[in-house]
């Protein structure tokens, strides 16, 4: 048997009297009195952890909310592109920037950038994003979108709009371009790249293997104990055409627009409107120049006054002064003009070739050789029919120029002379002929190439011919030739 002894001590207890007073005593306890009391503080210290672990619940759900509410606050809504460049290809060295108008982006290309292959780069608003995403090819064309999503989740959408160039010269890849049209069989050639020069150091060989007399015709413009030296310059890789020159011309009514002698029935599969321009005075060349120029925003080479024009409508006489610092559109100088049909290279085999292009045998004038090898390359007499044809249908020489041998002749600046001291006096330099024009009067200027009228010997890129510049020709034209100051 087990025995449980409780002791109790007396509480001291004060009872309050009716008269306010207390009294203490001794007062025996129960055990039960005890156990109920003992009880009830348990319950009550229950109650009241119970209570501190529900606030504290109840605070800590405050607490999350309060958390999540600056969270949400905190997340930005900026979603806007401060900046916006796209580049042609990845290396990234030519690049166009955009202007930001609201939510379209407004970007301005040359006419031969293709907008369906462009890699765009924009800076976006700290914590957004963008799709289509930085750094890889897009179809930029009919208004393609970029969306730009900012930290809180909203959302800006901006339209491309891609802005052509609508008006421009000629390059290698597209030809000239004016009120968003693009004209076939204009594009040009870098002859002498910007900011270089070229030293040609003359050679009989380039006339006396393929002619032993000394007919001057057949001399060219490079030969021994002549040094010339050439400034950089493009070329038109085609003669101009008859859509070319009426288009620029067909408003001005002093002009007559369509003035070739072989204006209908060309060659079957041929087109009209890009055969050669003809019947055209040197002086009608240079005016067309100087329009050309102005419709596609370029400087004015030529200073012309006092026109004067025969029923025609052809100008026939004019004073001319031109300023090749200018950068227009301009007749070449023989020089120049020869030194592309050789194929620019004074090194290469084929500057010693007698006709642009081909890799014939030297041509003998004397015993009236027929070389087949110009067939491939020339309209000329025996390959013409009698008359004129599509530019750019025949081979090009090595530097991708057409026509330099037949179909029609073509206009240099130079008024014709025996080169020598008299005509390079005044281009000479320490033993050097620059940039040489020729003479400054006179009352013929140099013509080039030959034509679809003539023998093959007159296709020879050292023929120098000669024509009234007053005179228009069914087998006369010109070619253009920027210069890249």
């Amino acid at each position: 048997m087990i025995v449980i002894l409780l002791s109790f001590s007396s509480c001291q207890k004060k009872v309050k009297t009716n008269d306010n007073s207390s009294v203490s005593g001794s007062e025996s306890v129960s055990v039960d009195s005890v156990v109920e009391n003992a009880d009830n503080k348990s319950s009550n210290e229950d109650l009241i952890q119970n209570d501190k672990i529900e606030n504290k619940k109840t605070n800590s759900n405050q607490q999350n909310i309060s958390d999540s509410q600056i969270n949400e606050e905190e997340k930005s809504s900026e979603k806007e592109i401060l900046e916006f460049t796209v580049f042609t290809d990845e290396s990234k060295k030519e690049k166009f920037v955009g202007v930001i108008k609201k939510n379209k982006i407004y970007i301005e290309l040359p006419f031969e950038i293709n907008e369906k292959k462009l890699i765009p780069s924009a800076t976006i608003s700290y914590g957004a994003t963008i799709l289509p995403e930085n750094d890889t090819f897009c179809d930029l064309s009919n208004e393609a979108t970029f969306t730009v999503t900012a930290e809180d989740n909203s959302e800006k959408t901006y339209s491309i709009v891609i802005e052509k160039e609508s008006t421009c010269p000629g390059n290698e890849k597209h030809g000239i371009v004016i009120n968003k049209v693009e004209y076939k069989k204009t594009n040009e050639k870098i002859i002498i790249p910007r900011n270089k020069e070229v030293v040609i150091s003359g050679s009989d060989s380039s006339w006396k293997e393929f002619y032993s007399g000394n007919l001057e015709y057949y001399k060219g413009s490079f030969f021994s104990g002549r040094n010339v030296k050439l400034s950089s310059f493009v070329m038109s890789k085609y003669e101009v055409t008859q859509q070319l020159y009426e288009e620029i011309l067909k408003s001005d009514e002093t002009v007559d627009s369509c003035p070739s002698g072989f204006s209908s029935k060309p060659a079957d599969g041929e087109v009209q409107g890009l055969r050669p321009v003809e019947k055209v005075t040197w002086y009608d060349a240079v005016y067309f120049c100087n329009a050309l120029s102005e419709s596609v925003g370029l400087e004015k080479v030529y200073t012309i006054e006092n026109i004067t024009r025969n029923l025609e409508k052809q100008i026939i006489s004019a004073d001319v002064i031109a300023d090749t610092s200018k950068n227009g559109y301009c007749l070449p100088t023989e020089a120049e003009w020869e030194f592309a049909a050789r194929g620019g290279n004074p090194q290469s085999a084929n500057w010693n070739k007698a006709f642009s292009g081909t890799s014939s045998k030297f041509l003998n004038v004397e015993n009236k050789d027929v070389d087949s090898n110009l067939d491939s390359y020339s309209w000329y007499l025996n390959t013409s029919s009698a008359k004129t044809h599509e530019v750019g249908l025949k081979k090009a020489n090595s530097l991708g120029l057409y026509d330099m041998n037949g179909n029609v002749w073509e206009w240099c600046w130079d008024y014709y002379d025996v080169i020598g001291d008299s005509t390079d006096k005044d281009y000479t330099f320490n033993g050097q002929v620059v940039n040489p024009k020729g003479d400054s009067s006179g009352s013929e200027k140099i013509i080039r190439g030959g034509s679809w009228f003539d023998s093959m010997y007159y296709n020879c890129v050292a023929c120098r011919y000669k024509y009234s510049l007053k005179n228009a020709c069914s087998d006369r034209g010109f070619r253009l030739i920027r210069h890249l100051n």
